[in-house]
């Protein structure tokens, strides 16, 4: 019987993630060659295997910093969820769609709006739900529109007529929301609710900019004001995410929905980021989750958290994400040591820092450790 002709990139790959090696980029590439092959020879089980193995190398390469490896992650992504078999299909999509919308927002703050767009396109076709697909081509749409407002895009004609008519394709793409769901209506099974104490003057001006503000894109914005009662509701595309916020003077309650952790945890994070930078927030008097979550859920946003220090980002803004994850890890006995000491550094940065000072690396490499710790543990 003549040997399989695909199982000679299997074990390139596990060379490479051997005893005294650990290429994982390398391995995930001839685990991707492996699955390649395996799909071309019909044999759609193995293909799966192999696509799914080469998913786990690449991703551990990445670990949210390592951008480079972003196509190759998307592409075992991509065939592993064409690949797998039914029941495992969802899994592989939400991964897949997280990915893609991650490198679509790096593209897009990079000012590669061409890129960016592409990839919230691509992103569509593992959307969890069908709501979120169309939020994922509403982003692509709003990224080129504004990209042809700047002047130095405008000036190159070629580009133009490339964003024009992608966005034309994009538009025919973009179905228009069922009649009988309401706008702001998105698919959720988790619910983030905070009380927080404002400064309401602050909170007043917030309120009225928050749509043109807001460091996050958003879509739908409903802003409404009686007497001393303010409220904005509005959804984040590319997140299917809702988020109510209800002020009376001092006091606001606020509503993150969606179905997934890390967009939860990623909204409130900024959310409270930008309220601090606008010094409307005072403090947070309680918060909470409503709905099932895995600790192994959390690592998409822990891998966020370990981005943001890579590149040194502002320490304010890093101080809210690891505030926020000492709060979600609050909710898990074994890892309440960590939780008390990210907790410590956050106020710490807090203390240390004015808005819009970057981190020093001494604290950002201080700060990544306990975070690498965190990580392992949840790997356990």
């Amino acid at each position: 019987m003549p040997e399989d002709p695909c199982i000679m990139y299997v074990k390139q790959a596990k060379k490479n993630i051997g005893l005294f090696r650990k290429n994982y980029w390398t391995a995930g590439l001839y685990f991707l060659q492996a699955a390649e092959c395996y799909k071309n020879s019909g044999n759609k089980s193995r293909a799966y295997e192999y696509a799914k193995e080469a998913v786990k190398c690449l991703d551990k390469y990445w670990s949210g910093t390592n951008d480079m490896v972003l196509p190759d992650l998307e592409k075992a992504l991509s065939l592993a969820y064409y690949m797998a078999p039914k029941k495992r299909r969802k899994e592989m999509g939400r991964k897949a769609f997280e990915v893609y919308i991650y490198h679509a927002r790096r593209l897009e703050n990079a000012g590669n709006y061409l890129a960016a767009a592409e990839k919230y396109e691509a992103s569509a076709q593992f959307a969890p739900s069908g709501s979120a697909a169309r939020e994922a081509i509403l982003k692509a749409i709003s990224v080129l529109e504004n990209a042809l407002q700047k002047e130095h895009i405008i000036k190159k004609r070629d580009l133009v007529e490339r964003i024009e008519k992608k966005l034309e394709e994009l538009k025919k793409m973009a179905p228009p929301p069922k009649e009988a769901s309401h706008p702001g209506v998105v698919e959720t099974r988790l619910r983030y609710v905070a009380d927080l104490e404002v400064f309401s003057a602050a909170m007043n001006e917030v309120v009225s900019s928050f749509h043109m503000e807001f460091p996050l894109p958003i879509s739908d914005p409903k802003v409404v004001k009686r007497g001393e009662k303010n409220s904005i509701q509005f959804s984040i595309p590319g997140y299917s995410a809702l988020v109510i916020i209800e002020c009376r003077r001092k006091s606001c309650l606020v509503e993150v929905n969606s179905s997934n952790i890390t967009f939860i945890l990623e909204i409130v994070a900024i959310l409270k980021y930008y309220l601090d930078k606008k010094e409307a927030l005072s403090s947070v008097v309680n918060e909470k989750i409503l709905g099932k979550y895995k600790a192994i859920e959390l690592m998409d946003y822990i891998n966020k958290v370990l981005h943001s220090l890579k590149i040194k980002d502002e320490a304010r803004k890093i101080a809210f994400y690891i505030d926020t994850l000492s709060f979600i890890l609050s909710q898990f006995k074994r890892l309440s040591k960590i939780c008390e000491d990210l907790k410590s550094y956050a106020l710490e940065l807090l203390d240390l820092y004015v808005p819009g000072k970057e981190i020093m690396p001494v604290d950002a490499e201080r700060v990544e450790s306990k975070v690498k710790e965190l990580l392992k543990q949840l790997k356990k």
